[in-house]
């Protein structure tokens, strides 16, 4: 369900979403979505063309490890349900037009590795990332409002000169 709830959220001008059908098999025979045990735990969509903005539901995916979604055209803001995707390692959320703040809840996210946020309108005014998490590259070039950053134990950081 949380995956026909972000199509429906989309416009997908090549189509390469199509054979998202519930009705027809369940997501893990669809396109760009992969599996471990008839469970989502990657989701690769990037550079699609896709417009529309991220759905609350997507935190509904709580063993994906994976989620690509650059080089779109997603607007909005960042959900703050995306937290309860305890298991994310990788989110590249760049190249979109997301806007507001980077919601604190993304703290809750200790295994999470490789944060991907650069190229967008988003407001970065606090981070509230925990220290425990070993996040080992953060990407956040071209944000607005950059007040705090926290310490980590391993991070490479990428911010514009």
């Amino acid at each position: 369900e949380a995956l026909s709830a972000f199509k429906s959220n989309l416009v997908d001008p090549d189509g390469k979403l199509d054979n998202w059908n519930p009705s027809l098999a369940g997501p893990c025979t669809w396109h760009y979505v992969h599996c471990t045990d008839e469970s989502v735990t990657e989701l690769d969509l990037g550079s699609f063309k896709l417009t529309g903005q991220l759905v609350p539901q997507l935190g509904w995916l709580s063993n994906l490890k994976e989620l690509a979604l650059y080089n779109n055209n997603i607007t909005g803001t960042i959900p703050p349900e995306l937290e309860n995707l305890v298991n994310l390692k990788r989110l590249d959320l760049s190249l979109n037009n997301l806007t507001g703040p980077i919601p604190d809840t993304l703290g809750n996210l200790l295994n999470l590795q490789n944060l991907y946020l650069e190229f967008s309108s988003l407001r970065l005014l606090y981070m509230g990332l925990s220290a425990s998490i070993v996040l080992c590259f953060l990407a956040i070039q071209t944000l607005y409002a950059v007040t705090a950053i926290p310490a980590f134990r391993s991070l490479l950081v990428f911010l514009p000169l």
